[in-house]
C-alpha cells in the first residue's frame, strides 16, 4: 500500500466516498503503507491481512472471508490481479451481493520478461473465474480490448472507468516553478520532465536515445527509482548526456506537482500502460505533454489539441515531437496546456470519476439504496 497509481486512486476514491457519507473499509493483502495510513487518517477502516505465500495463506483467506462477512458491504470492489481472483473465489462464502473487479494495466505481467507461463496463468485464472463477478472494469479501452480478445473477460460484463486526478492538488503554480528552477539553476533552460519507476515498462532507453538527437538545448529530469537506475546512468553517459539528463530519484508525492510546475513540458515513453496517472497529473498542471500511444494515452490526449502522441519504441518519432514542442512559441504551448487541464477537469477529475463509480455501484446494487463501498 504505497503511493503508486493504483494506491493513489484508491485513496482518492476513499476520501470522496467518505465525504459523500458512505462507509468504507479497506482490506489489503499486503502490509499497510503510506496509502493505508492516509486512508485511515481520513476516516476509513483499514486492515492488512499480509497474506503469506505459504500454506498458512489458507488461514489468511479465512480471515478475509470473516472480514467481508462482518462488514457486509453493499459492493465489494477488488483492485488488481491477486485481489480480483481471490475476491471472486471467496465470494460464495461472503454473501456479497455485488462484486466489481478492476484491472489496472494492459498487461498485469511484463509482456517482454520471458515469463510467458505467468501471463498464461493470469489469463487462465481470469477466464476460469469470470462468471463470479458482476463487472470487470478497465482503466483504458486498449486494456479492455486486450482482455476481451484473449477471452479473459466477457465483453458484456466489461466497462472502462479511467483513474481520476486530484485537480485541486495538481494546479499551475508560478511560485513552485520559480523556486525549483532557481534551485536547479535552470531559469532560462527548457526542461523536459518524466516521472515513473525505472523499469522496462517505462522504456527510458528510448527516451534517452530520442533526447540525445534533439536539435535544441534542453535538460531532461527523470523522477523515480527502480532496478534499472545503474543501466540508465551508463546509457546516459555513453550518449554524452551527463550534463543534460538528471536522475532526480524518488520524491515525496506532495513534491511531484512542484517538479511538474518547474518543467516546460512532460514526456511519457512507456512501451505499455494501463492509464498513466502521471500523464493526467501533468496535464492538470497545464504542461504540454508528449506520450506514446501505449495503453490509455489515446483515451486521454486529443492529439495536437491537448497534447501529442507518438508510437511506442520509436526514438525517431519521439525526437521529432520533442523538437516540435520546443519549437512552438510560449503562447502556443500555453494554449495546449490550458486545453489539457480543461480536458482533465471535465473528463478525468477525481470528482467526475467518483461520481461515475457511485452511479455504477447504485446500478449494481439498487436504485433505492446508497451503497457502502468496500475496496
Amino acid at each position: 500500500m504505497g503511493l503508486g497509481g493504483a494506491d493513489k486512486k484508491i485513496l482518492s476514491l476513499t476520501k470522496a466516498y467518505l465525504q459523500n457519507g458512505h462507509d468504507v473499509k479497506i482490506v489489503s493483502l499486503v502490509p499497510i503503507g503510506p496509502m493505508g495510513v492516509q486512508a485511515r487518517e481520513s476516516g476509513a477502516e483499514v486492515i492488512s491481512l499480509d497474506i503469506a505465500k505459504s500454506p498458512s495463506a489458507v488461514l489468511d483467506v479465512i480471515d478475509l472471508v470473516r472480514e467481508i462477512r462482518s462488514f457486509q458491504p453493499d459492493v465489494l470492489h477488488a483492485q488488481m490481479y491477486y485481489a480480483n481472483i481471490l475476491s471472486r473465489v471467496v465470494r460464495p462464502l461472503t454473501g456479497v451481493e455485488s462484486l466489481v473487479c478492476t484491472v489496472q494495466n494492459t498487461y498485469e505481467r511484463d509482456p517482454e520478461s520471458g515469463k510467458g507461463a505467468d501471463r498464461s496463468l493470469v489469463e487462465h485464472l481470469y477466464r476460469a473465474t469470470k462468471s463470479l463477478d458482476d463487472l470487470t472494469s478497465f482503466v483504458s479501452t486498449r486494456a479492455k480490448q486486450r482482455y476481451v480478445d484473449v477471452r479473459a473477460v466477457s465483453e458484456e460484463k466489461a466497462t472502462v472507468v479511467p483513474n481520476g486526478t486530484d485537480t485541486s492538488e495538481f494546479v499551475p503554480s508560478a511560485e513552485s516553478r520559480s523556486r525549483l528552477r532557481s534551485e536547479f539553476d535552470v531559469e532560462e533552460t527548457f526542461v523536459w520532465l518524466a516521472v515513473g519507476r525505472l523499469w522496462r515498462q517505462k522504456d527510458y532507453p528510448t527516451l534517452l536515445e530520442a533526447f540525445s538527437e534533439i536539435d535544441g538545448e534542453a535538460e531532461l529530469w527523470i523522477v523515480g527509482k527502480g532496478p534499472l537506475l545503474n543501466d540508465l546512468i551508463e546509457l546516459r553517459n555513453n550518449l554524452g548526456l551527463q550534463s543534460r539528463v538528471r536522475f532526480i530519484g524518488p520524491v515525496q508525492p506532495q513534491k511531484v506537482p512542484e517538479y511538474m510546475n518547474a518543467a516546460d513540458a512532460f514526456v511519457l515513453s512507456s512501451s505499455w500502460e494501463g492509464l498513466p496517472l502521471v500523464l493526467t497529473e501533468a496535464m492538470s498542471v497545464e504542461l504540454p505533454v508528449v506520450a506514446t500511444t501505449s495503453g490509455g494515452s489515446k483515451d486521454i490526449i486529443e492529439d495536437g489539441k491537448s497534447g501529442f502522441l507518438v508510437p511506442p519504441e520509436s526514438p525517431e518519432k519521439l525526437t521529432e515531437k520533442l523538437d516540435y514542442v520546443m519549437s512552438m512559441g510560449p503562447e502556443e504551448r500555453a494554449k495546449i496546456g490550458r486545453n489539457a487541464r480543461e480536458r482533465i477537469t471535465r473528463e478525468f477529475s477525481m470528482s467526475a470519476i467518483s461520481e461515475r463509480w457511485e452511479e455504477i455501484y447504485e446500478q449494481l446494487h439498487s436504485q433505492d439504496v446508497i451503497p457502502d463501498c468496500y475496496l
